[in-house]
């Protein structure tokens, strides 16, 4: 199970470098994408992760931008049992607005690894999609990035990034 998950997301992982690949090379403007860290909480579930938004795929849209990403993460669970692992997410953030201040929608697919216990190996827990809709403030002259809004799991996200 574990093996066919694992080229599952291999071969996800692949087909999203390729394709941004491409788009990077197509790119001519000077993005080059970002890093982030990204924290979401709902008090008993919480997740930090950081990631990398590649460059803008219709990159001739002023007000419409798609960014596919990825993520590499930890979480932590105190509903039941105190739990924590590491969780991999790639996805596509579409970010709407012309000078500083942006609406984002991302939608990523996560998979979740529990930690192993008493030194038995890390564990595939589950994968889910995760939804993510808030307000993205990214000026066009600074190489800050902020971001604040809901999704789920994590009812309240917050994050920050750097632009190359």
């Amino acid at each position: 199970m574990m093996n066919t998950i694992t080229k599952i997301f291999f071969v996800i992982f692949a087909l999203f470098f390729y394709k941004s690949n491409l788009v990077a090379q197509l790119n001519t403007s000077s993005d080059k994408g970002n890093i982030n860290m990204h924290f979401g909480t709902i008090a008993v579930y919480n997740t930090f992760s950081i990631g990398y938004e590649l460059p803008d795929i219709l990159k001739k849209s002023q007000k419409h931008t798609i960014r596919a990403l990825i993520r590499l993460g930890i979480w932590n669970s105190n509903l039941v049992h105190y739990n924590n692992g590491t969780q991999g997410a790639v996805g596509f953030s579409y970010i709407f607005g012309s000078k500083k201040h942006h609406f984002e929608h991302s939608s990523e697919f996560v998979m979740h690894f529990d930690k192993g216990l008493k030194g038995q190996t890390i564990v595939y827990i589950g994968s889910l999609y995760r939804p993510f809709i808030g307000y993205r403030f990214e000026a066009e002259n600074s190489p800050l990035i902020f971001r604040i809004g809901i999704g789920w799991k994590e009812a309240l996200q917050i994050g920050f990034g750097y632009k190359f």
